[in-house]
């Protein structure tokens, strides 16, 4: 396929991720990066032989630059997706799209509008051992499947992230949450109506530098979300529990027994299945499976996309259909009761 040139708005910790699993695809070339803090954006270029852009406006202005990567922090997410768009740029941004439903689905009609690609994170319904999950799932491993139940944890984060509060200032919902819902989305379809309860635990947090901050939304809560095929599908998140010491696991649980994914993140995982009232045992050979997660994947596959004038698997319908259901729970925790969803995809 063709060169792609893209530009990254957002030189961070997430970054770096993305330019490191970049390196096995020559074909997409990271012309230039944007940050508001220009000597983040200038060690970003040194360590990565780019350049450095001064403004978003001369991104868009940019004729060479086919796909703008937006990794800004997520509440200005909306507003950097808009104006990219309304400079004719294709857009992959990272999760979510935008920090409320109606501001997500007014971009996502833009991009329509103008003929434009827009595709958003999380992409690790791609991953190895989930596509294979998938693929078992398919061949009628466990039966009709009635329960699925997940976990999805950040721990105490702040222990290494340097900039903790950008993240427990959208929430575990819009930070980790958001993994398993796209997933289990992405297998089964749309939700038709959530319930929720949690709570801050832990108000106070401390940083690496060891200043004191507050955060305001839950820490830790179960959702419970109804799909419209029936499936009941539960999910623990929190900002307390290590994901090292309990991993983003999935029970898919059926009528003829259990399919375990060790996790709905990180594309090497575990993957076995019991019969009920039996031990699991392993049904696939995840060793292979890519280590970690390869977070530019689903941004290789909007670059093949554009090439090849087919569809991304990022359906951006899809994302903004899973920002319905993270504002629905955040409704349903405030509010103590059920919340209908009215979006498809």
């Amino acid at each position: 396929m063709k060169n792609t040139n893209i530009a990254i708005i957002g030189c961070g910790n997430i970054s770096v991720q993305y330019a490191q699993t970049l390196k096995p695809y020559p074909f997409i070339n990271i012309k230039g990066v944007y940050d508001i803090d220009r000597s983040r954006a200038e060690e970003f270029a040194y360590a990565h032989g780019t350049s450095v852009f001064d403004s978003i406006d001369d991104i868009i202005k940019d004729p060479d630059i086919s796909i703008v990567v937006n990794l800004t922090i997520p509440r200005v997410h909306g507003e950097i997706n808009r104006r990219l768009l309304v400079g004719s740029k294709h857009v992959y941004t990272e999760k979510p799209i935008a920090m409320t439903y109606e501001e997500a689905k007014g971009i996502v009609a833009l991009a329509a509008e103008k003929g434009l690609m827009l595709c958003s994170s999380p992409i690790t319904f791609l991953g190895d051992t989930q596509m294979e999950a998938a693929r078992l799932l398919k061949e009628d491993i466990t039966g009709k499947i009635r329960l699925v139940a997940a976990q999805m944890h950040n721990g105490m984060f702040e222990k290494w992230h340097p900039n903790p509060s950008s993240l427990y200032d959208v929430g575990v919902l819009y930070d980790v949450g958001i993994y398993p819902i796209t997933y289990i989305t992405y297998l089964f379809g749309p939700a038709v109506r959530v319930r929720a309860f949690g709570k801050v635990l832990m108000p106070e947090r401390f940083d690496l530098q060891d200043r004191a901050f507050r955060i305001k939304k839950p820490d830790h809560l179960y959702a419970e979300i109804e799909l419209a095929s029936g499936i009941h599908f539960t999910l623990n998140a929190s900002f307390l529990i290590d994901y090292m010491k309990r991993p983003a696991s999935v029970e898919f649980v059926g009528d003829k027994g259990v399919l375990y994914l060790g996790s709905s993140l990180f594309f090497r995982s575990p993957l076995r299945f019991a019969e009920h009232f039996k031990p699991y045992e392993d049904v696939a050979d995840t060793s292979g499976a890519y280590d970690g997660i390869e977070w530019c994947r689903g941004l290789v596959d909007m670059a093949r996309a554009l090439d090849s004038g087919t569809s991304p698997k990022a359906d951006p319908y899809h994302a903004l259909h899973v920002i319905e259901i993270l504002e629905a729970i955040e409704k349903s925790l405030n509010e103590g009761i059920q919340i209908d969803l009215t979006s498809t995809f």
